[in-house]
């Protein structure tokens, strides 16, 4: 048997190269994609809120699909409380109780959205949860509205329940301690329930409710179809237990809304329209309530054909001193006629919005309100101070500084360009103002001492603030060779700046962002600094 062949030494190292260069290049092996039915177990943290004291923590953790938990934490000890479905969570002010909201399962919730035929049925409701943070004790009940605690008490939590909850109910059933009959769906159930002991009490007919911020008294407003002589707004005293009967302020048939107390909880003012309820285009009035009855307010001072709106928010300043509320054009009743009106949609080029966003934002408009204000300590005369042609009004937290913002010379443009807006100075005490700046696409914000308005000027991508006592202009950023708008946008309108990280005491300093680090600047010009001192430029 002749020998193999040999091949040269060369030969055998050139095909050795060729054989490595080749599964060099042979693809590796491709790992698996990844399923999209892996994002749903992904869980983001929603709703967190910390105790007074440091102690708790709570948030929830919900899956893109699947169902979620409430997570509770005791920072100091590391003792933790899990409980299902739970989210939105409230920490009572002694850090005893937390209270949230119970969710669906997400079966249910499924079922419900797939379900045809019935419209009744609608989507599950959600539940309430109370935990206790001593045990991780927790007790649940359906089918729960709203709920709310005082902001600087712990004793009692107020909810209420879902209208569904109390079809078929025979009004005894809700116990000795309700204190109405149960109306229709205009009103549900309150119950007011003592954390200690679980013990409560209830209120059928209740739209709206709301405590005063040291939880002596809880407010609420009640409307009922059947039993229309229960309709009114009344107060409950903490102090005299879940068996007292609450005090009227006033009532009467007719809607009651909008409650809200003022930081010492020793006013409560409303709207309502009682004192012309049975008209065909009821008016609401403002009513404050500082002990006993509630006393309308004069409607003095407002624009012709304006009256106090249904739909606008109550606010009280810090102070107490000054009440904020809503104006719209007083409504007209409907005209009689034999024949069902024709609806017929018009639409012209001149038009600022398309007509299926006109048609979207319809309900939005007739519920549209424009802001003014009394001043509680002058008795004077109401002052309106937003307006149709002027509609946005900015407080500062403590209710004493406000600025004025419209985007409305700037509707029809929205079709091919960014939003727009003007800002104004405003004088809280007769109304009048003045333009500031004008053609702004990003808002501007005001400083929380009401000293400066803060604006990004898009034309340079600089911070600039104006003195609002006198409109002084000044630019903040230039020179200082950074940038502050987020140079990976690529959208055709101006690229936003990276944001703000709040400002200081007495609006001495604004934090600003760059695209790497913070500056702390003084909305005068004066002072200048980075405070990262170029670290995250330097690490970049």
């Amino acid at each position: 048997m002749p020998p193999l062949p040999r091949r040269p030494p060369a030969l055998c190292l050139i095909s050795l190269a060729l054989a490595a260069a080749l599964l060099a290049q042979a693809p590796a092996a491709l790992k698996p994609a990844v399923p999209y039915s892996a994002y749903d177990g992904w869980r983001a943290i929603n709703g967190t809120v910390l105790s007074r004291d440091g102690t708790w923590l709570a948030y929830a953790l919900v899956p893109e699909d699947g169902d979620g938990e409430l997570v509770v934490r005791n920072l100091s000890t590391g003792v933790e409380h899990r409980t299902p479905r739970g989210e939105k969570p409230a920490i009572t002010a002694d850090g005893r109780y937390v209270v949230y909201t119970l969710v669906p399962t997400r079966a249910a919730r499924d079922a419900a959205r797939h379900k045809t035929g019935d419209k009744a049925a609608g989507k599950p409701q959600d539940g309430m949860g109370i935990m206790n943070l001593a045990t991780g004790a927790v007790e649940t009940v359906d089918k729960v509205k709203s709920f709310a605690l005082a902001e600087n008490a712990s004793a009692f939590v107020a909810y209420r329940l879902d209208a569904e909850k109390e079809k078929g109910k025979a009004p005894e059933e809700a116990g000795e301690s309700a204190h109405f009959p149960k109306p229709d769906e205009f009103g549900s159930e309150l119950v007011i329930r003592s954390l200690a002991d679980g013990q409560t009490a209830t209120v059928a007919g209740v739209t709206d409710y709301v405590w005063s911020k040291d939880g002596a008294h809880l407010a609420f407003a009640v409307r009922s179809k059947d039993h229309q002589n229960l309709d009114g707004a009344f107060v409950w005293n903490a102090a005299d237990g879940l068996a007292a009967r609450p005090r009227a302020l006033l009532s009467g048939p007719g809607v009651y809304k909008q409650l809200a107390w003022n930081e010492a909880g020793s006013e409560l003012a409303f709207v309502s329209d009682q004192a012309d309820a049975s008209s065909a285009a009821p008016v609401f009035h403002l009513y404050r309530a500082s002990g006993a009855a509630a006393a309308p307010v004069p409607d003095v001072g407002l624009p012709p054909g304006m009256a106090v709106s249904e739909w606008g928010k109550l606010d009280f300043s810090r102070d107490g001193r000054r009440l904020f509320f809503g104006i719209a054009p007083r409504p007209q009743p409907r005209p009689k006629t034999a024949d069902d009106p024709v609806q017929v949609d018009i639409w012209s080029w001149t038009d600022a919005e398309l007509q299926p966003t006109q048609a979207i934002r319809a309900e939005e408009e007739a519920e549209q309100s424009y802001r003014a204000t009394l001043d509680l300590a002058g008795g004077g005369a109401m002052v309106a101070l937003a307006s149709p042609a002027i509609p946005e009004l900015e407080l500062t937290p403590d209710g004493h500084h406000a600025v004025l913002a419209s985007d409305v010379p700037y509707k029809l443009a929205e079709s091919w360009q960014s939003a727009r807006r003007d800002y104004y100075a405003v004088n809280l005490a007769d109304g009048s103002h003045r333009q500031l700046i004008s053609d702004q696409p990003f808002r501007a914000e005001l400083s929380p001492g009401g000293q400066y308005l803060l604006y990004f000027d898009a034309a340079t991508y600089n911070w600039h603030s104006v003195r609002i006592r006198d409109g002084k202009d000044t630019n903040l950023t230039a020179g200082l060779g950074v940038t502050f708008q987020d140079v990976d946008a690529d959208r055709p309108e101006p690229q936003n700046p990276y944001g703000i990280g709040g400002w200081s005491a007495n609006d001495a300093t604004v934090l600003l962002y760059d695209q790497f680090d913070i500056w702390a600047v003084s909305p005068d010009g004066g002072n200048t600094r980075n405070l990262t001192a170029g670290l995250g430029r330097r690490r970049h």
